[in-house]
């Protein structure tokens, strides 16, 4: 995949074709600068440019996910191997590795489809 050294405008819930009912929240909140919602009934949109502003609104939507009956936490032994779906899944490395080196390998499929947002009354809406 190409390096991407600008900033662009991506939807934060897009819509999964495997899983057309399921929407999927696409968002990592310390990479946002600012937010553009869009009213779907005026079709008016609003720029929320105050970070401190932003961050608050993303951690809103990423708080219900990160309830504890839905966090994983894995005993490392030697030898373990862990696979988890990168679009289903927020992952981090908590706690210390002490000597210890972790092996990360990321295998990314690309598509010639942009995603789509979930709510099909912004579909085809030009982004600012």
């Amino acid at each position: 995949m190409p390096l991407v050294l600008e900033l662009t405008s991506m939807q934060m819930v897009w819509q999964n074709p495997q899983r057309p009912s399921k929407p999927s929240l696409q968002i990592l909140g310390m990479c946002v600068k600012s937010l553009v919602t869009l009213d779907p009934e005026t079709g008016n949109t609003t720029r929320i440019d105050d970070l401190a502003e932003v961050r608050r609104i993303c951690y809103s939507f990423q708080k219900r996910a990160m309830k504890p009956e839905y966090i994983y936490t894995h005993d490392w032994q030697e030898g373990d191997l862990v696979i988890f779906h990168n679009q289903g899944v927020w992952h981090t490395i908590t706690g210390q590795l002490e000597n210890s080196k972790r092996l990360m390998w990321q295998c990314t499929m690309a598509s010639g489809t942009p995603p789509q947002p979930c709510n099909p009354a912004l579909r085809g809406i030009a982004r600012p």
